[in-house]
């Protein structure tokens, strides 16, 4: 937090006025940052940490493809065609083949 405040006031230029003008949206990132970090804790505890690396960046390419489509948070819509379909799932079925045991 500490480190925050710093940064704020050095991008800031020392004016402490402008969090006031951020989307509202935007405060939700240390959130879900606090969330994110104890559930890479707990993936990597309950899986070994590359499979639970993979699933997380499987998961991320995800979320950012969803936003991209529906244009949230002030993004461009991007269409999700079907070679992004193909990659997806591609690296699902990397994950898998990755787990599989005989």
């Amino acid at each position: 937090m500490i480190f925050g405040i710093i940064v704020l006031w050095i991008m800031g230029k020392g004016d402490f006025t402008q969090i006031t003008q951020v989307n509202k949206v935007y405060w939700l990132g240390g959130i879900l940052g606090t969330i994110i970090i104890i559930t890479v804790m707990v993936a990597i505890g309950k899986l070994s940490p590359t499979h639970a690396i993979a699933v997380i960046l499987i998961s991320q390419l995800l979320v950012a493809a969803i936003i991209d489509a529906f244009g949230w948070l002030g993004t461009d819509k991007i269409p999700f065609t079907w070679n992004k379909w193909m990659g997806l799932v591609l690296m699902i079925a990397g994950v898998i083949a990755f787990k599989w045991k005989k």
